[in-house]
């Protein structure tokens, strides 16, 4: 859809991004780390990617359409901020 003018695709950008943030923090409600059982604030689980297939990085998703998200969900699993910092640290 073309824009009028610079406003506008501004303007659909923020909305983008507002619904893709909402559409992940959705997500994660009621979930758990995939390896210890943290649940206590599922706000600030992490999306690891097991394989290295990875397009983007969930957190920056910068205005991706919620398809390309789940797709990218869907390579990933839910790791609290320990697990997924010592999952790295390992490697």
């Amino acid at each position: 859809m073309p824009y009028k003018n610079i406003e506008d695709r501004k303007a659909n950008r923020n909305k983008l991004r507002e619904m893709g943030k909402k559409f992940i923090m959705n997500y994660k409600k009621n979930k758990c780390c995939s390896k210890c059982g943290y649940k206590e604030h599922s706000e600030i689980l992490c999306f690891h990617h097991n394989q290295n297939n990875k397009k983007f990085e969930i957190a920056d998703r910068g205005g991706a359409s919620i398809i390309a998200i789940e797709k990218e969900i869907k390579k990933c699993v839910l790791l609290c901020p320990n697990c997924h910092n010592w999952l790295h640290y390992k490697k």
